[in-house]
């Protein structure tokens, strides 16, 4: 049995939840106190109001009269993340995620809980500790916690997605008999695995849901999607659950994933996978106004070792060849024998973009990827690639 524990808006929340005059009130959190500092995070009531991640500080400010604007504060999210995890971490010791969701594996813990709540019934015992720690979570650092509650952890996170976009109730419990039902009826962009081009693929196919992604077929759903359509599929099937993950930081971030396939990929297929994220990255980046400091690459080989590296850069990055170029250091520092199982590139450190002065005209790669992010936001992310070998004269 799992649980999947989130807190919406968690940047903006936090803040409301260490001052008392914007509880209640819609904030964002911008990178920074201009008036064109674009904004990366909002609350709900900010939300309400019409100010979406995104905005610029002085077009939000107009759109809603009454917002607050407030700057990052890293160290208020670590906090707030770790005190959030010691209270989940008294119903069960395997705990982890990252910016305001946390995955918590049940597993083990029927006997230990069964005469203290009176039930032996695994969803009923996760159903009552998910109110045990709304109620306790709201009460000691003041922050709406949903929760949801099922046998799959794929399945408890679409749950705490429906607790989330329900106002009256904070947790949401599924039968493993109802999960289908649950399940078919939800829109594909709550699917975590499943990434921005993939959703514009069966968007174009007229597949928006669940059930309609269910119809396609398996083998349909590869051909379409490739290895990107894996996440789907186990979570349409009984296909295994993905392992909790650590704690990592909470610091606002733009991330990317690319599954590498029933077989793999070596070194040099892996370096064609970080380009291709590094460009999603770039394009996510220069769409919304920020740039990065910090790209780290996180993947697992095939015999289930996880791997971790970093990089601090002196300079913003936001265009793709400086992000595929840092990526490209990251897995080649990182990279063994056994093939990759899945890689995950995250852009964070996020700061307004400043492109510098020029004097003459942008180079050829800039002007070239200004013409394919404007391709890209009319036919769509995945339909349009760069050549793998583009010479000029």
């Amino acid at each position: 049995m799992y649980l999947h524990a989130r807190v919406p808006a968690f940047h903006a929340a936090v803040h409301q939840a260490a001052r008392a005059q914007l509880r209640a009130r819609p904030v964002a959190v911008a990178v920074d106190d201009g008036d064109q500092a674009p904004l990366f995070a909002t609350s709900v009531e900010a939300r309400a109001a019409g100010v979406w991640p995104g905005l610029r500080a002085g077009a939000a400010r107009r759109r809603c009269r009454d917002l607050t604007i407030v700057t990052p504060e890293p160290d208020w999210y670590r906090r707030a993340q770790a005190a959030i995890a010691l209270v989940c971490q008294r119903t069960s010791p395997r705990i982890g995620g990252q910016r305001g969701c946390f995955d918590i594996d049940l597993a083990g813990t029927e006997r230990l809980w069964g005469k203290r709540l009176r039930t032996a019934a695994p969803l009923d015992q996760a159903e009552c500790l998910a109110h045990h720690l709304r109620n306790r979570v709201g009460a000691d650092l003041y922050c709406d916690l949903r929760l949801g509650a099922a046998p799959r952890l794929r399945v408890a996170r679409l749950a705490a997605r429906a607790a989330a976009a329900d106002d009256a109730n904070g947790v949401y419990p599924v039968l493993a008999e109802d999960s289908t039902a649950f399940i078919d009826p939800l829109p594909l962009s709550w699917c975590e695995g499943l990434g921005a081009a993939a959703r514009t693929i069966l968007t174009d196919c007229g597949v928006s849901t669940f059930i309609q992604a269910r119809a396609v077929g398996e083998t349909p759903l590869y051909t379409l999607l490739g290895d990107d359509a894996a996440e789907l599929i186990a979570l349409l099937g009984d296909g295994d659950d993905p392992e909790v993950p650590e704690l990592g930081d909470p610091e606002p971030a733009v991330d990317a994933q690319r599954h590498c396939g029933a077989a793999g990929a070596d070194l040099a297929t892996a370096l064609q996978h970080v380009d291709a994220l590094a460009r999603d990255i770039g394009f996510i980046l220069r769409q919304r106004g920020f740039a990065a400091t910090v790209l780290a690459l996180n993947g697992r080989h095939r015999d289930g070792r996880t791997v971790q590296t970093t990089q601090r850069c002196q300079r913003q990055l936001r265009h793709d060849d400086e992000l595929a170029g840092v990526a490209r250091v990251l897995v080649t520092r990182i990279s063994r024998r056994p093939h990759w199982e899945r890689l995950r590139l995250t852009a964070s450190g996020l700061c307004a973009a400043e492109d510098q002065q020029r004097l003459f005209a942008p180079p050829r790669s800039e002007r070239l990827e200004a013409a394919r992010d404007h391709l890209r936001r009319r036919f769509g992310a995945d339909c349009v690639r760069p050549a793998r070998q583009a010479h000029f004269p």
